[in-house]
């Protein structure tokens, strides 16, 4: 009869998991860091560029731990969810006087009746295109998982 033995050495593989355990916090922070600014340039990008930039420059980020946000600031661009939502048909009243006026106005009006305006849903058009981009950072995180 023989008799086989197998021997297995398993301190190199433990010690290798402990230190990927050591480094898996920060790592994934950074990934998701990553992510947030990804959809941040995404969503900056993607924005109408409007006379004065403020609708970009709304575009505001925050990673913290393994959470991320991307939203858009309206103390920096008040109207940027007329943008997205659009607004229905509606009327325009003076606050401060009796009448509005406006450079190219043929005479000051009481009221004016605005149509309304179609929304540009921005964001979700951002959130659509940078999938690919995501996906490629993704697999770099899997790929450091692997080693």
């Amino acid at each position: 009869m023989v008799d086989i033995r197998v021997t297995f050495n398993d301190h190199g593989l433990a010690d290798a998991f402990k230190r990927k355990a050591g480094q898996m916090n920060a790592e994934f922070n950074k990934l998701t860091m990553d992510l947030t600014d990804i959809a941040k340039r995404w969503v900056k990008d993607t924005a109408p560029r409007g006379k004065t930039g403020k609708l970009k420059a709304s575009v505001q980020s925050r990673s913290f731990g393994s959470r991320g946000i991307v939203w858009l600031s309206k103390s920096i661009a008040p109207y940027c969810y007329f943008v997205t939502d659009g607004t229905r048909p509606h009327d325009i009243k003076p606050k401060n006087g009796k009448a509005l006026f406006w450079p190219g106005a043929s005479h000051p009006s009481k009221v004016v009746h605005h149509p309304g305006t179609k929304s540009n849903p921005f964001v979700d058009k951002a959130f659509g295109n940078m999938q690919g981009e995501i996906d490629g950072r993704i697999k770099v995180f899997e790929k450091w998982l692997e080693v």
